[in-house]
């Protein structure tokens, strides 16, 4: 068995990565997003494309360069949601895989505390030894499937033994393929306008607060699946 989660907004409570970076340059979130989609109108990119694009310019604008070292700066002190930090050990004690897939950069993810955990990171990556910003890839929506596909086969678990975990409509292209193939897709947090905008895709399995504690029900869900499969 295996589970694979989104990282901001599922494993974390806030569904915009909260960099250290960022708060140390002179912009706040709502600012920094509002250049991502005039750059997206204007330049007609994807929305990941003109994030990256402005995520560097910010930093050269404040005198930083953007690198595997800048991004990680406070990964370390990320706020987690409620239970994650038992959870996921939890699952690693059971031998449960488990994988995050995020379009957020990798390298801040496996510098955080939940990382040791986890049996793999796949997100938007630096090019190898580059200092100057330059991205080897950018996860996509779409790619987070090419992910769930390469992992299940390296670990040789069919996707009805596939849980995947995510909070909004960025997962659609996971909760459809998993959904579709067997697996369990599951929503984490509130029933608001973006809930209910993927409910009508009719992907969603399982819906559940985001409360990863070992009394919740989600992981009591977890433990049920798991034994049914061993």
């Amino acid at each position: 068995m295996i589970v694979f989660y989104d990282f901001d907004g599922t494993l974390t409570p806030y569904s915009i990565p909260q960099y250290e970076i960022i708060s140390k340059c002179n912009i706040d979130y709502e600012s920094f997003y509002n250049r991502v989609v005039e750059i997206t109108q204007k330049m007609h990119i994807s929305v990941y494309e003109a994030y990256y694009d402005v995520f560097k310019k910010v930093l050269m604008e404040n005198g930083f360069k953007l690198n595997s070292n800048i991004i990680s700066l406070g990964a370390e002190d990320v706020i987690y949601s409620k239970g994650v930090m038992e959870f996921i050990p939890a699952l690693k004690i059971m031998g449960i895989k488990q994988y995050v897939i995020t379009s957020g950069y990798k390298d801040y993810v496996l510098k955080t505390s939940v990382a040791k955990y986890l049996d793999g990171v796949e997100g938007t990556e630096f090019k190898d030894d580059d200092q100057d910003g330059n991205l080897d890839k950018i996860l996509t929506d779409e790619e987070k499937v090419d992910c769930i596909k390469n992992i299940c086969a390296k670990e040789h678990i069919p996707y009805e033994d596939v849980i995947y975990i995510g909070d909004g409509l960025t997962d659609k292209d996971a909760f459809t393929f998993v959904h579709e193939n067997g697996g369990k897709a599951i929503f984490v947090g509130d029933k608001n306008a973006e809930f209910e905008a993927l409910n009508s895709y009719h992907v969603i399995d399982e819906v559940f607060e985001r409360d990863f504690s070992l009394d919740a029900p989600l992981f009591a869900y977890i433990e049920s699946y798991y034994k049914k499969e061993v």
